[in-house]
Order: C-alpha cells, then sequence, then structure tokens
C-alpha cells in the first residue's frame, strides 16, 4: 500500500510540474505572438504610408511639373513630330 502512495503521489508530482512547464511555455508561445502581431501591424502601416507616398511621387501634376520646369520640356507640336515608316 506504500508502494502504491508514493508512485501516486510521484504521478501527482510528475502531473503538476508538467502542468507549469506546459503553462510556462503557452505564456512564451504568447508573448512572441504578441510581439510578431506587432511587427505586423508596424509593416501595415509602413506598406499603406509607402503607397502614399508612391501616389504622389507618380501622379500626372507632380510629373508634368517635373518635366516643363525642371527639365525644360515642352509639349510636341504637329510641326516637331516624327513618324517613323516600319
Amino acid at each position: 500500500m506504500k508502494t502504491v502512495n508514493t508512485l501516486l503521489l510521484g504521478l501527482v508530482f510528475l502531473c503538476a510540474l508538467a502542468h507549469v512547464i506546459v503553462r510556462h511555455e503557452t505564456r512564451s508561445r504568447y508573448t512572441e505572438l504578441r510581439a510578431v502581431d506587432a511587427q505586423r501591424n508596424n509593416l501595415i502601416e509602413e506598406r499603406g504610408r509607402i503607397q502614399l507616398e508612391l501616389g504622389t511621387w507618380a501622379s500626372h501634376d507632380r510629373i508634368e511639373y517635373i518635366a516643363r520646369y525642371d527639365l525644360g520640356l515642352q509639349p510636341g507640336t504637329e510641326a516637331r513630330l516624327i513618324i517613323l515608316q516600319p
């Protein structure tokens, strides 16, 4: 009877130890998940900012302004138009 009690006490101890280990592992994984989730949110925000900046840089008005005033380009006229034959 004493060996059965000792065996049961050992099993209870091992179950309690396993429970503590699993809880610790779960908390560690949850902390890691929160960190990765925060990183994902930051990347989503950065992507939005980059798309907005790209839209600004590639807008037709900005490109036309740079072509006219920075590069000195002018719209083509029929007199300056050259048609190439294949």
